[in-house]
């Protein structure tokens, strides 16, 4: 099982997708309000989007999940100070058709 996705039947997995749709406007709205800001400029605050395909069969999608999440919580106990600022990170993955 993938960190994050319990097993489930098809409407349970719509209905957790129907709430990261929600998340995923409040994200847009996020991101906007950070451009609205004076002087936003994602490449110099290490922002941006991602979007990409990759290759993989099951063993490797659930290792480099598992490599992800490891990062993420390796950061995670990191709190203000310094030069730090919060930084949202969202991410959704799923196998798709060739």
């Amino acid at each position: 099982m993938a960190h994050g996705v319990a097993v489930q039947g098809r409407a349970g997995h719509v209905r957790q997708m129907h709430q990261h749709v929600g998340a995923m406007a409040s994200l847009l709205a996020e991101f906007n309000a950070y451009l609205d800001r004076g002087g936003a400029n994602p490449p110099a605050d290490a922002g941006g989007y991602k979007q990409g395909v990759l290759w993989l069969d099951d063993a490797e999608a659930l290792e480099l999940d598992e490599e992800i999440v490891a990062a993420i919580r390796r950061r995670a106990s990191n709190g203000p100070g310094g030069d730090r600022r919060p930084r949202l990170l969202s991410l959704i993955a799923f196998p798709t058709e060739t």
